[in-house]
């Protein structure tokens, strides 16, 4: 749970930029937006919605100026905004679980934004973010890091296996109170013999 946190951080991160441009508050970032994209301003004010039929400007240029608002709301370049957002995404998604939940909000995310300015899902500060993450979590980087964290967790679980073989062969008792799953017989017979605890613990240190 405490891992998923961090990827809903970064969730929170993309709906606060595209949320600060849309919102009352946003007044500086909403002029710098004005003066460079009159447009595009001129369907928020008329809120014309999302129309799939209708565009003023082609994808490639409404991607374009949705990456300058993410470069702007972190006052930096677009390349910048990309380097520190696949920063964050390094260090926080670090299994194929919070990557398809990432992706899963994305998603999500840019419906929601869609909707808001009016323009096609595909086009806006969340599909820009989710090609940015697509590419890190294709990247080899990403690849190995995960290749990494398998094999220790395996390598982690064969120690856990040895550990628990060891102590039900010194200590057959307690194997067959666990093979009944009677956990207050288990908890009364290590409290009884602590050295069965004991002995497990020290095979899991030696082997860590």
């Amino acid at each position: 749970m405490l891992a998923i946190l961090g990827v809903i951080f970064l969730v929170i991160l993309v709906k606060f930029i595209y949320d600060n441009f849309l919102s009352n508050n946003a007044a500086e970032t909403s002029e710098w937006y004005r003066k460079k994209y009159p447009e595009e301003a001129y369907r928020l004010d008329n809120n014309r919605g999302l129309n799939m039929n209708v565009k003023t400007k082609s994808n490639f240029i409404l991607k374009h100026e949705s990456a300058e608002l993410i470069a702007q709301n972190m006052g930096t370049t677009i390349d910048g905004a990309k380097k520190v957002f696949i920063s964050k995404l390094s260090n926080e998604v670090n299994s194929t679980e919070e990557k398809l939940f990432f992706l899963r909000e994305l998603k999500e995310s840019k419906i929601e934004e869609a909707s808001s300015r009016g323009i096609d899902p595909d086009d806006g500060v969340s599909a820009v973010m989710e090609g940015w993450a697509i590419e890190y979590f294709s990247s080899s980087e990403f690849k190995d890091k995960l290749a990494k964290k398998e094999e220790k967790n395996i390598k982690a679980k064969q120690n856990l296996d040895q550990a628990t073989s060891n102590v039900f062969s010194a200590y057959p008792d307690l194997q067959r109170l666990v093979n009944e799953g009677d956990r207050e017989k288990i908890m009364k017979y290590l409290r009884e013999n602590p050295q069965a605890f004991d002995a497990w613990m020290n095979h899991l240190n030696r082997n860590t």
